[in-house]
Parts: structure tokens; C-alpha cells; sequence
């Protein structure tokens, strides 16, 4: 068991790896190697996680049996298929969101970066980092030109493996920068454009409410105005905590219940016990 275990470590992830990990007894194995076994099955879910991305792109152009010629069975469309992620939803049995956000992962990872996909199936980097360079180096929003994202993923994807994902970000970030000083307004403008508000259901039967998109000017307004009154009801012997009265303050003004209030007002009410109770 020793010298199986031992051998992890030189052993790339694929047929050879998964099998000498199917062998390895986890409660046998010495505490001084049990790293060793992790970092094995890390790279070994790494490579599972690109062989996914590569099959999801596959059936992203997987075309319908009924528009196949007769005996050809393995014909694929030039161009991704409308159909795709409907057909990836109904088969893991997932949302058509999720679908939709894993074919594009898959497109970007296996078609626009070829350097991040190899690393990818070499275990190298997991699907988090992979993730991470698809966000900043997608050819249809990222704003460079194929050879310059090539050429940033010759510099960043050899030495990503010893970073977090978010040192990956931040370096990204930065390489993306000096090759485009303007890509930092053009990615901001589009995130305000698609602004919006969604409010879901919670487990546990509450409700969160989110805005993105959100100009940092007003947002920041809004924040600061929610603390202050927050404090001052706070500082007027309120019971709860900030968070919970800032939360009382953003639904109370969302639903109109202060409509052409004072701020006096505002927090006279939250001080008279009409708030939602904080338990």
C-alpha cells in the first residue's frame, strides 16, 4: 500500500490513475501520504470535469437523428445547435438556465481555449480556474482578439495551478487591462445595461431580493442611507440587530410603506414596534 500510494503523485489523471485510486483503502493509508491520495483524486476530478465540458460541446453541434443521411451517425453541425441545451437540460435534469450557462462554459473552455482545456484534462487546474479564465478571456464579450488571449493564456495557464481563484481573477484582470485600458468601462457599461432586480424563494421560506447592475454612485447612496437610518433607529433603542433593521428599512421603503415620509418618521415607526419583529 506504501509504495501504490507513493506512486500516485507521478501517476497523470486518466485510465491508469482512476484505477489505482479505485484501489487505494482510504482508512489504510498513512497519514503523512493521505495528501498525496487527495491531490490524485483532485486531478483525477479535473480531468472527468474536461471530459464533461468536451462532451456537453459535442452535443452542443450533435445533430438529430431524423436530419441525419442514411448510415451516417456521427455528422455534426458547423455551428452550435439551438437545440442543444434543451436537449442538455432533459438529460441531466437540470434548468434550462443551468443548460444554458454549462453549454457556454463547454464552448468557450473546448473551442476558445485550448491551452486552458489541455490543463484542464491534465489536472492541472480544476473546472473553478477554468471557469475563471472563460469569465475574462470569452472571444465574444472579453473584447481581445484570438492571438491576444492566446497569449495571455500562455503566460497565466502555466502558473494558475499554485493560485486561487481569486488570484487567477485579479491576474487576469490585470493582463486584460494592459492590453485594454478601455475593457474596464466597456464591461461595466454592459453590466448596467442588464441591470435588473430578481427575487426568489429561500429554502426556508423566505424571500432575498438582489439588484445587479447597479451604477456604484446610486448603489452606494442607497447603502449609505439604509446604514445611517439603520444606526439612528439603532441608537433610539432598538432592539435588533443592524442588519435586521437595514433589512426592515429596504423592504419597508421598497413596498411604499414610507412613501413621502420623513426620515424622523422612518424611524420613529421602526421605534414604535411596527416592524417586523426581530425574534
Amino acid at each position: 500500500m506504501f509504495d501504490d500510494v507513493m506512486g500516485l503523485a507521478d501517476l497523470p489523471p486518466g485510465v491508469e490513475l482512476a484505477a489505482a485510486l479505485a484501489g487505494v483503502e482510504l482508512a489504510t493509508v498513512p497519514n503523512h501520504l493521505m495528501i498525496e491520495v487527495l491531490r490524485a483524486h483532485a486531478r483525477q476530478c479535473a480531468h472527468h470535469q474536461g471530459l464533461l465540458l468536451a462532451a456537453l460541446a459535442e452535443v452542443g453541434c450533435t445533430v438529430a437523428l431524423e436530419d441525419l443521411a442514411d448510415g451516417v451517425h456521427t455528422a455534426r453541425s458547423e455551428g452550435l445547435l439551438a437545440s442543444a441545451s434543451g436537449e442538455i437540460a432533459a438529460a441531466l435534469t437540470v434548468t434550462q438556465r443551468r443548460a444554458d450557462n454549462e453549454l457556454a462554459l463547454a464552448q468557450t473552455v473546448v473551442r476558445g481555449l485550448p491551452r486552458v482545456f489541455a490543463a484542464l484534462l491534465a489536472g492541472e487546474i480544476d473546472r473553478g480556474k477554468a471557469w475563471v479564465f472563460a469569465d475574462h478571456l470569452d472571444l465574444g464579450t472579453c473584447g481581445l482578439s484570438g492571438a491576444q488571449i492566446d497569449a495571455v493564456c500562455a503566460q497565466l495557464v502555466p502558473l494558475a495551478r499554485a493560485w486561487t481563484t481569486g488570484q487567477l481573477a485579479a491576474r487576469l484582470w490585470r493582463a486584460v487591462l494592459a492590453i485594454d485600458p478601455d475593457h474596464a468601462r466597456r464591461r461595466y457599461d454592459k453590466a448596467v445595461r442588464e441591470r435588473g432586480v430578481v427575487g426568489y424563494l429561500a429554502p426556508d421560506g423566505t424571500v432575498t431580493i438582489t439588484g445587479s447592475g447597479l451604477t456604484v454612485g446610486e448603489a452606494g447612496a442607497a447603502c449609505e442611507r439604509l446604514e445611517r437610518l439603520a444606526r439612528a433607529v439603532k441608537r433610539g433603542g432598538h432592539s435588533g440587530l443592524l442588519a435586521q433593521i437595514q433589512a426592515d428599512l429596504y423592504v419597508g421603503m421598497l413596498e411604499g410603506r414610507w412613501q413621502h415620509a420623513s426620515e424622523q418618521h422612518i424611524i420613529a415607526d421602526l421605534l414604535g414596534g411596527s416592524a417586523v419583529a426581530d425574534g
